[in-house]
């Protein structure tokens, strides 16, 4: 036996609930959409209408999105892009940013259009196209996570759907000229890296930066590093710099050794050809991982042989006892993520965008990879 069709429940406009209350249309569209200008009571009494009446919100927002859309005006959707890896749901240093993003948008009731673009780091040229919703206008700022040769790519396909003078963008770590960020203070974590380690008495020092050893991030730590140098009457030769790949940066393949010649590696070869060299300074905590590894395959021990320090504080390197003993430069990734996006929705609510620059702290974690050089 078939149900009996339930009948479809009639729309509620607004002339329905201003019926219901006593106000006019007009003062029922203001107090929905949080209007300040209204008493408490009146407030009240329309908000009860609404939902006794059983008014759907949604409904009566895409009607007037077109409208205002065909007088040219601007339609506050309650919704941001993020802009991450693909990978990020894998990685620590991503999972951290991301949760701190998430939080706040769902604080201030904002939706999140995800963008985990595949490929886009190794072919940033080829950025596929842009999701419909965001193609059509219908987000109300975004959040990137972006070096500055990418951002610039992202920011030429934006701009086909949105005029960026007016598009609220915070980008993430990386600093964009002309365009809000939240980043940290890189070079405060290469100066207070370096210094700890040359405050315990070692007097050269390897960076390991990313392959290219160019981005925004290498530039300021490298900065930072060389000055601390300079504060203890180092010259330029203390701080060797050798930008070397160590296999995938993220979980759950960045501890796994297989593939290495470890007597051949380059990083032993040129430690091995620099025997100065005794504190190193890992780009990431995954890499340091990776390097801790390598020298137990060539019997050098840390911090006996090398004292070594990460970066960011999210990746672990356990002792036997399964305690993290890396030291390691943390970085405000959580609270990076839910900075960038109050900057967004107050830019938002604006209805402005912004070139401000917010710089939080770094934090040195001093752990057991470090100590005195050998003597």
């Amino acid at each position: 036996m078939c149900a009996t069709p339930t009948k479809p429940r009639a729309r509620v406009t607004l002339k329905d609930i201003a019926a219901h209350c006593g106000v006019s249309v007009g003062t029922v569209s203001f107090v929905l959409r949080g209007d300040p200008r209204f008493s408490p009571d009146t407030v009240a009494r329309v908000q009860a209408a609404a939902k006794e009446l059983g008014y759907d919100p949604a409904t009566n927002h895409a009607a007037r999105r077109l409208v205002m859309m065909g007088r040219g005006g601007k339609v506050l959707n309650q919704l941001a892009a993020v802009l991450l890896p693909a990978h990020f749901i894998r990685a620590n240093y991503f999972a951290q940013l991301f949760q701190g993003v998430s939080e706040v948008l769902t604080r201030e009731r904002y939706g999140m259009l995800m963008l985990p673009l595949l490929g886009w780091y190794e072919s940033p040229e080829e950025l596929p196209f842009l999701p419909p919703t965001l193609a059509r206008g219908e987000v109300d700022g975004l959040i990137a996570f972006e070096a500055q040769r990418d951002a610039a790519i992202l920011l030429e396909r934006l701009s086909t759907h949105y005029d960026l003078a007016t598009f609220p963008i915070v980008f993430l770590l990386h600093a964009m000229p002309g365009y809000a960020s939240v980043i940290a203070d890189d070079e405060a974590g290469g100066y207070a890296s370096a210094a700890h380690l040359l405050d315990l008495g070692h007097r050269a020092l390897l960076f390991l930066p990313e392959m290219t050893g160019s981005t925004e991030i290498a530039n300021r730590r490298r900065d930072g590093m060389r000055r601390a140098c300079r504060d203890r009457g180092l010259g330029s030769t203390a701080l060797h710099e050798l930008p070397i790949a160590f296999g995938p940066s993220f979980p759950p393949h960045h501890l796994d050794p297989a593939g290495e010649d470890a007597a051949d590696h380059p990083l032993v070869a040129y430690l091995r050809a620099h025997p100065e060299i005794t504190g190193i300074l890992a780009r990431n905590d995954a890499a340091a991982c990776r390097i801790a590894n390598l020298f137990a395959r060539v019997g050098w021990t840390v911090p006996g042989d090398y004292s070594l320090i990460g970066y960011d504080d999210v990746d672990a390197l356990r002792d036997d006892a399964g305690r993290n003993i890396l030291t390691s430069m943390r970085v405000p990734l959580e609270e990076i993520g839910q900075t960038a996006v109050e900057l967004l929705t107050r830019l938002i609510a604006a209805n402005t965008t912004s070139a401000e620059h917010i710089i939080l702290p770094t934090e040195l974690i001093v752990r057991g990879t470090t100590g005195t050089p050998r003597a």
